[in-house]
């Protein structure tokens, strides 16, 4: 399960998908810088929550696909839980056709 819901808009709600995050992907930041000496120096600074995203494949309802147009066309940031934790986060694509829904959520911060 993976529920999304608005930070500010109380007038607009929540949308619960019964799915779980098909695929969690995230790159570490680092970069790699060649040397005059034929070597590489690593420089490695990490893995934080906003290098991560989800993509969500699901079937939803009609009002579930209402749902989330409304949290798209009006939200910035959005609360995000699923079974690995809460996030603040957006909704960078979303896709319904004939009630089959793709969703790629852009993680900012992990807050649970």
């Amino acid at each position: 399960m993976i529920a999304l819901s608005p930070l500010d808009n109380t007038d607009i709600d929540g949308v619960v998908i019964y799915a779980s995050p098909s695929n969690r992907t995230g790159e570490p930041r680092f970069s790699v810088t060649p040397t005059l000496d034929a070597d590489v120096v690593v420089d490695y600074r990490g893995y934080v929550a906003g290098d991560r995203s989800f993509d969500v494949i699901a079937r939803i309802s009609e009002a579930q696909e209402t749902g989330l147009w409304d949290i798209m066309e009006n939200e910035t940031e959005i609360g995000i839980a699923c079974e690995d934790g809460y996030y603040i986060g957006l909704i960078n694509r979303l896709n319904v056709n004939k009630g089959a829904l793709t969703l790629n959520l852009q993680i900012k911060e992990k807050l649970a």
